[in-house]
């Protein structure tokens, strides 16, 4: 033990100070690798494993997208004489939801190198906020045509419950053949 002991001052002895710091840092550096840094690496690939079997499983549960000519989507699309029923729909459902539709705007502009028409409603509205939530989702809903392109809120004082509101939706129709 003794012959252990005076080796071990003269490495000490020889190392000096910043050898000894060195020495100490390695091995802590060392049991943080093994501690934290090996399992953590394990657990990671574990993960990849499981994210490549489940893109996989994704693959075959989705089927390739199958083109659909762009007529027969057009054609599909209600005519732009609907286009009154479909707004007094949006409406009706700002009603049932307890959403006061203050004024809108509606403006008819027909898509380039297409047989749609687009119409912008931009509906500036006052409610609560799970209302205005409520009404968006039911909206886009009922009307599959539509979208929702802009909304921004805007709160009078921090102690209002009510919230102004202004939707922009467009409303995607196809021009009425004659």
């Amino acid at each position: 033990m003794n012959t252990l002991m005076w080796h071990a001052h003269q490495w000490a002895r020889r190392l000096g100070r910043t050898g000894l710091t060195g020495l100490l840092l390695i091995s802590i550096a060392t049991l943080i690798e093994f501690a934290h840094v090996v399992p953590l690496q394990a657990e990671t690939a574990e993960l990849q494993a499981r994210l490549v079997k489940l893109q996989m499983a994704q693959k075959r549960v989705l089927p390739g997208v199958a083109s659909v000519p762009a007529t027969g989507f057009v054609d599909s699309l209600p005519e732009t004489s609907a286009a009154s029923a479909m707004i007094g729909q949006l409406e009706q459902l700002a009603r049932a939801h307890g959403v006061q539709l203050l004024r809108g705007q509606y403006a008819q502009t027909p898509v380039s190198g297409t047989s749609l028409l687009r119409w912008q409603l931009s509906l500036p509205i006052k409610a609560e906020y799970p209302k205005i939530i409520a009404f968006i989702a039911a909206s886009l809903q009922a009307l599959p045509t539509l979208s929702l392109d802009e909304l921004k809120l805007k709160r009078e004082t921090i102690e209002a419950t009510a919230l102004d509101a202004d939707l922009r939706f467009n409303l995607y129709l196809r021009e009425a053949t004659p």
